[in-house]
C-alpha cells in the first residue's frame, strides 16, 4: 500500500527519506498528542504493515491539493505536520474524531465521518476527506472532539486481574446444531444452538465475567473500567474493542452471504466491516464451504444469478477437513456447509448482508430477508482460489506450533501442548485464550484457574508469563 507522509513536529523529511532508502517495508505508527495540536511520532518496524512506495509532502500552500490527489487514487494516507492533522486515528490513547487544521488562508475542519476503519493492528485509519470548512474556526470549541471506548486513565480502576474467564453469548438460529453443547459443554436452553459468542463486547451479544470479584460483570464494563490498560497500546486508540470470536455449529447450511468493508459498514451500519478467519474443528464427511466465485462475472450475470436462485452455480465449492483454516477478506461470497463445527475469529462487528437462504423457513412460516442490493455493492466478483491458508507448524519438544492469520486485524496461533507451556507478555496487546481439547490451568503470578474444552480466557495487556499445564489444544489471539 502506499503511504503519504507530512512531516511535521519531531520528524523531518530527510529523516523519513533515510527510512525509505534502508528499504524498511514493515511500520508500526504511532500518533501521540503533544500539547494542542502538536503530533509526534514513532515509526516502529514490525511484521504486518508493508507499504510500497512512500510520498512525502513537507506542506506548503499545495499540500491540500497533492493529497486530494492521492486519496482519489485511492491510497493509503498517513498524515501529520506540526499544526495540521487530517483525520487520523491511530492516537495512542484517544481517539480523535475531529482537528482543527491551520493554513495561511484560514482554517480547515476535516472531520472523520467517513472513515475506512482499521486498517492495521495499530487502529490505522484509511482517511477520506468529507468536508473542507472555509473560514476561521479557532473559537469554535465544536472544532475539537476526542472520544474513546475508553474512560480517561485518571478514572481507571487500578485493580485489574491478570486474566478473567468468561461466560458467552448464545445464539439460536435456525440452521445449528447440539454439537456445541455436546463437545464444548455449553449450558443454554436453546435449541437450535447455532453460535457461542467467546470475546464479545457487542452489543447483539455480550460475554460475561465467569467467576471471581468481577462475576456478571459484562466485557464492555470491564474494558470501561480498566480502560486501556485492558486492550494493551496497540488497541487504546480505537472507539471500541477491535475483535470478536465465536463456535459456530453448523448443523444445516447457511445463507449464502457477504459482509461490508469497513468504509462501507462504517458509513452504512455504523458497524465495522468484517474480515474474519475459520479455523475447521470438526465436520462430517463430505462437507464443505462456498468460498468467493470460481470464475470472473459481472454485476449483470451477479444479479441474473440471485433472481434465479442459481448464485452457488459460479461460486467455489471447497471441501474441508479438521485443521483446515480460511480468511475470509470482507467482500467475499461465502456460506459455510452443513455438518461443521468452526471457531471464528473476526472483526468486532455483526454487519452481514444474506444473498441467497434456499428458499427456507423459519419456525413461523417466513422467510429471512435478504440484502441484495447492499450485497451487490460490496461483495467482490472477481475469482479467488478454491482453497484454504496455507500454514507450517512448528514442531519444538513439548509442543507444537501453527500461525493460522497474522493479518492486519489480528493475530491467531494454535498450540498443541503435552504438559506444560509459557507464553510471554507485554504492554502491546490483550490476549484471548480458547481451549478445544484437554483440562489443565491456565496461570500468572496472580492467578491460577482451570480449563476444559471450550474454555474462553481474556489475558490482560502487561509484563508476565501465562503458564498453561495439562495436554491441551488452544487457539490464541492478539492484535
Amino acid at each position: 500500500m502506499d503511504c503519504i507522509i507530512l512531516p511535521g513536529h519531531g520528524v523531518s523529511v530527510e529523516g523519513i527519506r533515510s527510512l525509505v532508502a534502508q528499504g524498511s517495508p514493515f511500520f508500526d505508527v504511532y500518533h501521540i498528542i503533544k500539547g494542542e495540536l502538536k503530533t509526534a511520532q514513532v515509526l516502529k518496524a514490525i511484521r504486518g504493515f508493508r507499504k510500497r512506495s512512500f510520498n512525502i509532502y513537507s506542506g506548503g500552500d499545495s499540500w491540500l491539493e497533492g493529497i486530494l490527489e492521492e486519496m482519489e487514487e485511492d491510497r493509503e494516507v498517513f498524515i501529520w505536520g506540526t499544526d495540521l492533522i487530517l483525520d487520523t486515528s491511530c492516537i495512542k490513547d484517544t481517539f480523535v474524531k475531529a482537528l482543527e487544521i491551520s493554513s495561511d488562508g484560514g482554517t480547515a475542519a476535516i472531520t472523520a465521518g467517513n472513515t475506512e476503519g482499521f486498517m492495521g493492528r495499530a487502529g490505522v485509519l484509511k482517511n477520506r476527506v468529507i468536508d473542507i470548512l472555509d473560514g476561521s474556526l479557532k473559537d469554535d470549541p465544536s472544532v475539537f472532539v476526542i472520544s474513546s471506548f475508553i474512560r480517561k486513565e485518571e478514572e481507571v480502576s487500578d485493580d485489574m486481574p491478570d486474566m478473567i474467564k468468561l461466560k458467552p453469548a448464545f445464539k439460536d438460529y435456525l440452521w445449528g446444531g447440539t454439537k456445541l453443547k455436546e463437545l464444548y459443554n455449553k449450558k443454554t436452553d436453546m435449541e437450535p444452538l447455532a453460535e457461542s459468542w467467546e470475546l464479545s463486547s457487542h452489543k447483539d451479544g455480550e460475554s460475561i465475567i465467569a467467576e471471581g470479584p468481577l462475576k456478571d460483570m459484562g466485557f464492555q464494563a470491564f474494558l470501561e473500567r480498566y480502560g486501556s490498560k485492558a486492550v494493551g497500546y496497540k488497541a487504546a486508540g480505537l472507539d471500541r474493542f477491535p475483535i470478536l470470536i465465536k463456535f459456530i455449529d453448523a448443523k444445516d447450511l447457511l445463507s449464502v452471504q457477504v459482509h461490508p468493508d469497513n468504509f462501507y459498514g462504517l458509513k452504512h451500519e455504523n458497524e465495522f466491516g468484517k474480515n474474519e478467519m475459520w479455523h475447521i474443528l470438526s465436520c462430517e464427511e463430505g462437507s464443505y464451504i462456498y468460498y468467493g466465485v470460481k470464475r470472473d462475472i459481472s454485476p449483470e450475470e451477479f444479479r441474473e444469478k440471485i433472481a434465479d436462485n442459481t448464485v452457488t452455480d459460479v461460486l467455489n465449492r471447497v471441501y474441508v477437513k479438521p485443521g483446515d483454516t480460511f480468511f475470509v477478506k470482507a467482500g467475499t461470497i461465502h456460506a459455510i456447509g452443513k455438518g461443521i463445527v468452526i471457531l471464528e475469529i473476526q472483526q468486532n462487528s455483526n454487519c452481514t448482508y444474506r444473498i441467497y437462504d434456499y428458499d427456507r423457513r423459519d419456525k413461523n412460516g417466513a422467510t429471512r430477508p435478504l440484502h441484495v442490493d447492499k450485497a451487490c455493492d460490496v461483495c467482490s466478483l472477481e475469482s479467488i482460489p478454491a482453497e484454504g491458508m496455507r500454514t507450517v507448524t512448528i514442531h519444538r519438544k513439548g509442543y507444537e506450533k501453527t500461525v493460522l492469520s497474522d493479518s492486519a486485524y489480528f493475530e491467531t496461533v494454535k498450540y498443541h501442548i503435552d504438559e506444560k507451556m509459557d507464553i510471554p507478555m507485554d504492554d502491546s496487546s490483550f490476549m484471548s485464550v480458547i481451549f478445544t481439547e484437554g483440562k489443565g490451568t491456565i496461570e500468572t503470578d496472580g492467578q491460577k484457574l482451570e480449563f476444559s474444552p471450550g474454555d474462553s480466557f481474556y489475558v490482560t495487556p502487561g509484563k508476565k508469563t501465562v503458564t498453561i499445564k495439562g495436554e491441551a489444544a488452544f487457539i490464541t489471539t492478539k492484535v
